[in-house]
């Protein structure tokens, strides 16, 4: 019973925080965006064992990306957006100016609830051709894919799942006390 409550918690949790930042973007409050990527460089560093940075605090608004992982070669465009050109854009000009420094891609954290949207970003052929080595059924992330990964380390590494667990208290939970 304590998996079910401690993985239900997670799921109310990252819930709370999409549906925010959905309601921030339907009234044109955009700066929980940039607050989202902090958050996300830390989930996405304790799931993944990723060594991110936001790319976007040495340089304001970095072009197509937003953390970037020397180390792994990787980065990520943290995004609310499920519009498959804001994709391809962003797609097209990581390959141009940022493929050298991230050899192992792009990947995108899609920060939406929108999993019927998501799911066409997916299956849309076109990304292939953008970057060959680009795989959108796994370089789109979203919440399911997130949530999916925490619960396998409830088992796998429950050290690594109480930190994340104890991520989503302080940035989130916080936050949703005060909403109340």
């Amino acid at each position: 019973m304590s998996k079910k409550k401690d993985i239900d918690q997670v799921i109310h949790l990252i819930s709370w925080w999409l549906s925010k930042i959905r309601v921030n973007n339907c009234i044109d409050l955009f700066d929980i965006n940039r607050i989202a990527e902090d958050v996300a460089l830390m989930l996405l560093n304790e799931i993944y064992e990723y060594q991110l940075d936001n790319l976007n605090q040495t340089t304001n608004n970095h072009s197509a990306i937003d953390l970037g992982d020397k180390k792994n070669g990787i980065a990520f465009q943290v995004t609310s957006s499920t519009g498959i050109h804001k994709i391809k854009k962003n797609l097209a000009t990581f390959v141009k100016e940022h493929q050298k420094n991230y050899p192992g891609g792009l990947r995108f954290l899609i920060l939406s609830m929108e999993e019927s949207k998501i799911k066409r970003l997916k299956k849309n052929k076109t990304l292939k051709r953008i970057d060959p080595g680009f795989n959108p059924y796994k370089h789109i992330l979203s919440e399911k894919e997130i949530i999916r990964d925490i619960e396998r380390l409830y088992t796998a590494d429950r050290k690594r799942f109480k930190r994340i667990k104890q991520i989503l208290k302080e940035e989130i939970a916080e936050n949703l006390m005060k909403a109340d």
